[in-house]
């Protein structure tokens, strides 16, 4: 073919093109696809040097990327990928290396985003996830299933991370975090947990260590406390004016309000009027033992 005729283009340009991917279950389209290349053929396949471009990418809804440059070597349906820069209308992500296979569609991918609004995943899945985050790390999978190795700092569902460390998967629209390390809700964290976005309302756990844990940094309330333990935290909806968290706690010296203890151990559960101690709920001061259940209400 051409290609094989001419194996170097300086310039290559490609207007309103429109490509479509088919699996069983999903479909990638690329529509209004724009792009300013150059190009040279070689015995280990075609190498693009991505000057500019654009394109719309559809899965189940649309995003637009507004600029795409790097570098991408084709062998059969192999993309290699080298410095790869896309930017939406706010974020900014860049893949640093990886491949995407295409038949069928897989990937392996080194990435960072500086930063990257995740709305744009709910514009090109429909799944609700909201934030903006400076990330760094590595992603692998196809359209139904991703692990991930990430660094985040930023916010996530209105959540302060930073330095946070984590290792997941990411299938059937739920999250399983086999490791969460750094600082979230404003405290040094070693956790594992899950989010189902799938449910509705969202229902997710985290069990694992905190330090310094102040529960108004999870749920607005007007009290403050400085808990340090074990902790399993169950929950159900994102919405802070109807989610109800359920906590199995063994913690160490800390304070509830003004109220200090050298240990607490039982249930309490929290929502946005109040916070209500489980039957049992036993809190250590020196040598008192205090026993008992009851709830604190604010507003």
């Amino acid at each position: 073919g051409i290609l094989r005729k001419y194996r170097n283009f300086d310039t290559v340009l490609f207007k309103d093109g429109k490509i479509d991917w088919f699996s069983v279950k999903k479909s990638l389209e690329l529509d209004s696809v724009n792009f300013t290349l150059s190009l040279n053929n070689d015995k280990e396949g075609i190498n693009l040097n991505l000057i500019d471009g654009s394109l719309l990418a559809r899965i189940e809804k649309t995003l637009e990327l507004k600029r795409i440059n790097g570098k991408v070597k084709i062998k059969s349906s192999q993309l290699t990928l080298e410095k790869v820069k896309l930017e939406t209308a706010d974020s900014k992500l860049e893949l640093l290396s990886g491949t995407l296979d295409l038949k069928p569609i897989s990937f392996l991918i080194n990435l960072k985003g500086t930063p990257f609004y995740l709305a744009d995943i709910k514009k090109i899945s429909g799944i609700g996830l909201d934030g903006k985050l400076n990330l760094e790390g590595n992603l692998e999978g196809n359209l139904k299933r991703i692990k991930g190795n990430l660094v985040l700092d930023g916010t996530m569902f209105k959540e302060e991370l930073s330095g946070l460390r984590t290792n997941f998967l990411f299938e059937k629209k739920k999250f399983t975090f086999y490791s969460i390390q750094g600082r979230a809700f404003r405290s040094p964290v070693q956790l594992k947990g899950e989010l189902n976005l799938g449910e509705k309302p969202e229902s997710y756990m985290l069990e694992g260590k905190v330090k310094d844990l102040d529960l108004a940094n999870i749920v607005s309330t007007g009290l403050h406390s400085d808990l340090s333990g074990n902790l399993n935290m169950r929950g159900k909806s994102l919405e802070e004016r109807s989610f109800q968290l359920n906590f199995n706690l063994e913690l160490e010296p800390g304070k509830f309000d003004r109220y200090s203890f050298s240990r607490a151990i039982g249930d309490l559960t929290v929502s946005v009027n109040e916070v209500q101690f489980g039957k049992d709920f036993q809190l250590w001061y020196k040598n008192t033992e205090v026993t008992g259940e009851g709830r604190v209400g604010f507003s």
